[in-house]
């Protein structure tokens, strides 16, 4: 059997057909303007997103993983390490992960996902607050916040704090943060849920 050409199975973005220049960071998933929902429609729309992934055995088994610590397994670690080098899919697979966690178990309508609960297996999966820092992107000398009644944020663990809970969970970590420390472990699980 003789396998067709590329160029007879895949189709090239229109962009490229008609070779207009593209800044061509905007085709990298990139979190923090996910999180502002600034990023391409392919990225920020859960549903666009997942009918265009190959969900391989590695995106697999980590959505699994995850899925499967949200609703209270303790067997495993809830630290993963993903390696890969540049364009290794270490950011697709940290979007998948936030589309599935921010959307729990609405995120079974789309393409793939059914079978990632039913490799998993789970039936339900609970939505959970998110919180993204990308250290590329924020600067401690510049400090984050301080417009719309946000505070001033100058640590990553005041602007994780802040996003998790707002103006409420940024107060048990504020004297630590204004100090730029990392907070103690006693304040960081009164800033976690329990369980």
């Amino acid at each position: 059997m003789l396998l067709k050409p590329w160029y007879d199975v895949l189709n090239m973005r229109k962009e490229l057909c008609e070779g207009v220049s593209q800044d061509w960071l905007e085709f990298t998933v990139n979190i923090e303007k996910i999180r502002h929902g600034q990023a391409l429609d392919e990225y920020r729309d859960p549903a666009q997103f997942f009918r265009a992934t190959y969900l391989s055995h590695s995106l697999t088994r980590l959505a699994g993983n995850v899925m499967r610590r949200l609703l209270g397994d303790r067997e495993h670690s809830a630290i993963f390490s993903i390696s890969a080098p540049n364009g290794g899919g270490k950011s697709h697979a940290l979007l998948l992960l936030h589309h599935l966690v921010k959307f729990g178990s609405e995120a079974v309508k789309w393409a793939g996902v059914p079978g990632l609960f039913a490799q998993a297996g789970v039936a339900t999966l609970p939505a959970a607050r998110l919180a993204a820092f990308v250290g590329t992107t924020f600067d401690s000398s510049k400090r984050r916040g301080g417009k719309r009644g946000e505070p001033v944020r100058k640590t990553p663990w005041g602007e994780l704090a802040f996003q998790l809970g707002g103006n409420d969970a940024f107060a048990l970590v504020a004297e630590d943060d204004g100090l730029m420390r990392a907070p103690s472990k006693e304040t960081l699980q009164r800033l976690l849920p329990s369980g």
